[in-house]
């Protein structure tokens, strides 16, 4: 259940199978009462590296020790809130007994595009986070003969087939990793609020007939 950060960008969360490009890199992981980790790691072309992190408990500066609340509000009713990858509630919700120091909150509502941004929590205080929602259409992506696919947005891993997810509007490229092979297919889809993109993944492999 650790986030998985790895250029800025979050990739999943743990235990997590996910394609990079070869060569060294670095990945972060973050949880929720433990300290950040980072890791370099040497991906090698069309091999799988393994990556085992033991994450180690948040640990406060004596005479900073403490925790602090952190207040959500969203723009738009219905929607719920998160603090790194923990319980979901409705907000508006104060999340009580939030360790020192720096958070990632999540937000989400039907028919809105997934917020998400970061918040520096201090001993005895309450730190306020608005999360603007965008509007956003409703994306589908199944694969043909419901073979498990990895489906990355812009590069980004965004979930697995089949898929359903809430994507703001704009214009995106998408990629279909087909899990047995490896093989891909891809996609550019322009996204407007309230659409509706439907699509199946068959990586040029038509059903023959008779």
């Amino acid at each position: 259940g650790a986030e998985v950060w790895s250029q800025g960008k979050r990739i999943g969360v743990t235990p997590l199978t996910i394609a990079l490009k070869a060569g060294v890199g670095t990945v972060e992981l973050r949880a929720l009462g433990f300290q950040t980790a980072t890791r370099s790691v040497n991906v090698t072309l069309d091999k799988v590296t393994a990556l085992d992190v033991q994450l180690q408990a948040s640990q406060v500066a004596a005479g900073d020790a403490g925790t602090g609340e952190v207040r959500v509000v969203s723009s738009v009713g219905g929607a719920t809130a998160s603090i790194d990858g923990g319980p979901s509630s409705p907000t508006p919700h104060i999340f009580p007994g939030i360790s020192a120091g720096t958070h990632f909150v999540t937000v989400e509502a039907e028919g809105y595009a997934e917020w998400r941004g970061s918040v520096t929590v201090q001993t005895s205080k309450r730190a306020e986070v608005v999360a603007d929602l965008a509007k956003a259409g409703r994306l589908e992506i199944t694969a043909r003969g419901a073979v498990e696919a990895e489906v990355f947005l812009d590069g980004e891993l965004a979930g697995r087939t089949p898929m359903v997810r809430s994507v703001a509007a704009g214009t995106y490229k998408i990629t279909i990793k087909r899990a047995k092979d490896g093989k891909v297919e891809e996609r550019s889809i322009a996204m407007g609020a309230d659409d509706t993109v439907r699509f199946q993944a068959t990586w040029g492999e038509a059903k023959r007939s008779r």
